[in-house]
This record gives C-alpha cells, structure tokens and sequence, in this order.
C-alpha cells in the first residue's frame, strides 16, 4: 500500500474540456461490483469487497445535498489496514495507482470544499491535486501544479468545515487535465481514520471569501524572506482563532509544526530558520476558515 500512496502517474490523452469537477457535491451513484461508486470517481472498493470489507461508501446527509463522500481506513482480511482513497478520474484495475483524471480547461487559484475528517495518533490523511496540459512541442505533460495538502497529525473536524488550500504554479499556462486524490491515511494508515468529503470546487480566491461568506481573511507575511537566522510570519488576524503552522520541504515531508492562538489584529510569530538546510520551503497556516501556503526561502 505505500507504493500507493507515494506513486501518482497521469497517462490521459485529449478529450473535450470540463467546466468543472464531475460529481463534485456525490449526489450520483452507481452499483459496481457489488458497490455503490461516485460517479466520475474510483475508489479500492474493488480489490478488497470480496472480503466483505470497502473503505469508500456513500453516506448523508450531505453538507448542502443528500449526500457526501466517506472514505475510512480499515482492517481488511488478509491485508491489514487499507487506506480510505479516491481518485477523481480511474485506477488501474491491476496496480490500484491512479491512472487517469478529468479534462478541466483552467488555471484556478483555490481547490475548496467542505470536510470532515479524522486521523489519531502519527496518522495524516491528504488531498493531492495535479493539474497538466499537454505540451505539444515536446510531445510530453507539463505538470503546472502539483499540491499536496496533508492534515495536521491527531487533528479532528466533526463538523462540516470549509477546506482552501490554494494550488501553487511552477509553470505558466491553462490546464487541460486535472485529478484529484483523496486519502484519509497517510503512509502508516490506522484503522478509523477517515476523511467525508462535499461540495468541491475549482475558484480564485475572491470569488471563494465571497461566496462562503468566511470571518475576516487574515492577512499574512514573512519578513526577512529569504532568511538565514530567524524569520517572524507577520498574521493580522480578524478573530480570536487558533493557527495551526506547518513547515514543510518540497516533497511534502513537514519538519517543524506548532499551534498559536491569535488575538485580534497583529500578531508576530518567530520562525527559527538556523535549523534548516538552505533551499526552499512551504510554511501552511491553518485555521478555521481555511489555508493559507507561502514560500520560504532559507540562506
């Protein structure tokens, strides 16, 4: 199962361009195998249902619908504990890796939705999302982003909560694919993690703080960047909140994590840099309302 959750290979060629995520609030179902499956989603359901057991079903009621997307990891007859996971698009019916994703047309600032999730002791589940277009030229895939977004470890929401974790490009250019994967265990999965998921959505950052009506967005900065000491990330927060930080190098791998509770209007946070290596690296505030991702150099 590790290779599963570290191996994330795109083969899609060219189809007609999708406005958006297929079946993105889980309100379509079909009877496959024995089992319900998410339209425009696959899931393990098939490599393990023989054994009575599946770690991806439909359950409600939703955050806005009938429905919502549960995906829970479990002990499974012969395997030990099988992850929750889903992809937006298919898996490989041999090798259970992903396989294909969706044709999605855009260049979007935000991935959101709505969650509810939870992960105890050392486990982490995680939303990854890619988004390619096919680089005629070269006659290869440009990957444009490739975001990784991981929970905080023994974190739990047991309401419907907003999610936003802002996509952060390494190229220019419009997508023509996308996929989405969805694991509510990271790569020691324990029995009774689990992610719900609902209402997904592809937006920009205005449009999302819009329509969700959300507190006052904090405001956020690192000063000096880059940095060869130490390093204070500057929030002006709009509410008494807790932030949960996350350092983390560029394969995903979070070396520093601690938790702050704000105070309306400035707060000043030191980040103590002397401990890593030079080279680039993402810090990730959490809060209630969502994520925030920015660039951290160190000297």
């Amino acid at each position: 199962m590790k290779k599963l959750l570290l191996f994330f290979c795109l083969i899609i060629s060219g189809a007609t361009l999708n406005a958006q995520i297929p079946n993105s609030s889980f309100e379509d179902w079909d009877t496959t195998g024995g089992h319900l499956t998410p339209v425009g989603w696959d899931n393990l359901n098939s490599m393990i249902d023989s054994t009575g057991v599946v770690t991806c079903f439909i359950d409600s009621p939703g955050s806005k619908g009938k429905y919502f997307m549960d995906i829970i990891s479990r002990v499974v007859p012969g395997m030990g504990v099988v992850p929750g996971f889903a992809v937006c698009g298919k898996l490989d019916p041999i090798t259970h890796y992903p396989l294909s994703g969706f044709a999605y047309a855009g260049r979007p600032e935000v991935f959101a939705g709505k969650w509810q999730y939870m992960t105890p002791g050392a486990d982490v589940g995680f939303i990854d999302i890619l988004l390619t277009k096919w680089n005629t030229a070269a006659g290869k895939r440009d990957t444009l982003t490739h975001t990784l977004s991981t929970r905080v470890r023994g974190a739990m929401a047991m309401s419907w909560t907003k999610f936003y974790i802002p996509l952060i490009y390494d190229m220019p250019g419009t997508s023509d694919t996308a996929m989405i994967v969805l694991s509510s265990s990271g790569l020691l999965p324990m029995a009774t993690s689990f992610l719900w998921v609902d209402d997904l959505q592809f937006t920009d950052s205005t449009t999302f703080l819009a329509t969700e009506s959300l507190p006052e967005k904090y405001e956020l900065s690192l000063s000096p960047n880059p940095s060869s000491g130490t390093t204070t990330l500057n929030l002006f927060s709009g509410n008494t909140a807790t932030a949960t930080i996350s350092i983390s190098d560029l394969s995903g791998r979070i070396i520093a994590q601690s938790s702050h509770t704000t105070t309306p209007g400035d707060n000043q946070i030191p980040i103590n840099t002397q401990q890593f290596a030079p080279g680039l690296y993402l810090v990730k505030v959490s809060t209630e309302w969502g994520i925030e991702v920015m660039k951290m150099l160190v000297e």
